[in-house]
């Protein structure tokens, strides 16, 4: 005698599996994305990120036949980007310096 595949399973009604709500209002839960002003502009700037990516990010045969230019033309751009970054950053930190309370007496001249 054989019996069904999956025959030896007990059914049990259905809201046995139902988790009912979570309590959390909509705007709240994960993966609801409601169409508040917010959230649509967070969205924009999301999608304006990803679009705006430098050079460095990407690969340099992307690049390179996006612009026209051999490989090694776009990785000599990209490291040169990646220097002007880094420079920027140092510049920053140079001018900020002041603001910070350790060397406020530190005599600036110039």
């Amino acid at each position: 005698m054989s019996t069904a595949l999956g025959s030896h399973i007990e059914s049990k009604p259905a809201r046995v599996y139902d988790p009912g709500l979570t309590g959390l209002p909509l705007a709240q839960r994960s993966g609801i994305n409601l169409p508040t002003p917010e959230n649509l502009d967070r969205v924009a700037a999301d999608g304006a990120a990803k679009r705006n990516r430098t050079a460095a990010e990407v690969t340099p045969q992307e690049f390179g036949k996006h612009f026209g230019i051999p490989r090694e033309f776009a990785l000599f751009v990209q490291r040169m980007e990646g220097r002007l970054i880094h420079l920027e950053r140092e510049v920053e930190t140079l001018r900020n310096a002041s603001k910070m309370p350790h060397l406020r007496d530190v005599e600036r001249r110039g």
